[in-house]
């Protein structure tokens, strides 16, 4: 884990309002939800986004996330004993439905996704409940979880492979007297049994999720921040979500060993030859800092390759070589679509590469480095280039959004003749700053 941090919903008797507080970043950051006849605003960093489903309101306005009297629930057509902003109830069509996600871009990590690892959420109820728990990652359910409450026996559980906790067997929930009708319902580590879906001997980062999907099966409930408890327990503290975020590996700088190297999976390339150099830093002030190990992630889809690295570390001269292998079948060389080199472009002709910065700017299309950039390559350890960085000046950052300068280029493209008749052709790409490569064939 490359960092970690608790994130706390609580709320004010005073202002009537719930704050989402984190505890992993040195800057003192909140987001603020407040409500004007349940109609929810949201301030601050947001640091969790949220999401319903239900009955429309009215024809005009569709259900949305509502708040009142400290706690949260679905505002929507549905009214449930004048309570429908600030519950989720079962048996609406469509169903009551809220959904909590991370935004990674809110947090302290400028890389990977960051993550939940276990969850304290405190429940209102209003009489015998079952409420389920769809834990996601990156849109894929991982694991699953109910809580049961009140009712003179355990009920059937919904789905057998769920983490059940009971909160309350002979004893209604409800309504409304004091904490009396709260759980503090406590979503373990999914590392520590559980349903964890797809996945075959998952990494401690694969155990934890993104989003969770709550949805009333009997019964109502509300999201509070604490306030029903009395000093001293748990729950008194608010909701709360354990939020870690993981590394792949770290990278050192370049010094003429392999070691230094750190292959990826690149199917978007063609293969698993993908290799990502990390060189020396780039000079500031014309003094070259001194180089720190860096904790990176790396992904890849079916046409993108995503190497992100810490960029608000210190090191924000940090500077990256990638050689990315694109494979050209027997077929697709002797195709008129690929006749042949010409004068100006390598044979097969290359579909082109871009690079999008995932801050909300646009793609930018790769081109060839700025004369003196690169000075020399390494022939014998994957053309490792050596980098006059006094030439990446401030006019050459792709995004004016993120901080530091955030730049790529192409330096070499190479193709090696296979002898099936295929093809293989390599891009080696230089840059500075988190990058998303997008390429085709």
């Amino acid at each position: 884990a490359i960092g970690s941090g608790t994130l706390t919903l609580t709320g004010s008797a005073a202002s009537g309002n719930m704050t989402l507080a984190y505890s992993g970043t040195s800057t003192v950051t909140s987001q603020t939800i407040s409500a004007k006849n349940c109609v929810t605003t949201v301030s601050g960093t947001e640091f969790l986004t949220f999401a319903v489903t239900g009955p429309n309101v009215n024809r005009n306005t569709q259900a949305g996330l509502g708040l009142k009297d400290l706690s949260l629930g679905v505002r929507s057509g549905n009214d449930s004993n004048g309570t429908s902003c600030k519950q989720v109830n079962q048996g609406t069509n469509p169903q009551e439905s809220l959904t909590i996600a991370l935004n990674p871009a809110a947090f302290g990590t400028s890389f990977g996704f960051p993550a939940v690892h276990e969850a304290g959420i405190d429940l209102n109820l209003a009489g015998n409940a079952v409420i389920t728990a769809e834990l996601k990652r990156q849109g894929n359910t991982i694991g699953l979880a109910e809580l049961q409450s009140g009712f003179s026996a355990p009920q059937p559980q919904q789905d057998a492979r769920s983490q059940l906790q009971a909160c309350r067997y002979d004893s209604n929930s409800g309504p409304q007297s004091g904490f009396n009708n709260n759980c503090y319902w406590e979503i373990e580590p999914l590392s520590e049994g559980g349903y964890v879906g797809g996945v075959s001997n998952p990494t401690p980062a694969q155990y934890d999720w993104d989003t969770i999907v709550l949805t009333a099966v009997v019964g109502q409930f509300s999201i509070q921040g604490g306030n029903s408890w009395p000093t001293g327990y748990p729950a008194a503290a608010g909701t709360r979500f354990g939020v870690t975020a993981y590394s792949d590996g770290t990278l050192g700088c370049y010094d003429g060993t392999p070691a230094t190297l750190a292959a990826a999976q690149a199917s978007a390339f063609g293969d698993d030859r993908a290799v990502i150099t990390r060189l020396v830093n780039g000079k500031v002030s014309g003094v070259t800092p001194e180089c720190v190990l860096k904790p990176y992630t790396y992904s890849d889809t079916s046409n993108t390759s995503a190497f992100r690295q810490d960029i608000r570390d210190g090191q924000s001269t940090a500077q990256f070589a990638a050689v990315l292998p694109r494979d050209y079948t027997k077929a697709e060389v002797t195709s008129a679509a690929h006749s042949g080199p010409s004068a100006t472009a390598p044979w097969p002709p290359l579909p082109t590469v871009s690079v999008n910065w995932e801050d909300g700017t646009s793609d930018v299309t790769l081109t060839y480095c700025v004369p003196g950039l690169i000075t020399a390559t390494d022939a014998t350890n994957y053309k490792v280039p050596t980098v006059d960085s006094t030439k990446v000046v401030s006019a050459l950052d792709q995004t004016l959004v993120t901080p530091a300068t955030q730049y790529a280029c192409i330096y070499a493209q190479t193709n090696q003749q296979n002898p099936d008749g295929s093809v293989t052709a390599y891009d080696y790409i230089y840059f500075m700053g988190d990058i998303l490569l997008k390429g085709g064939r």
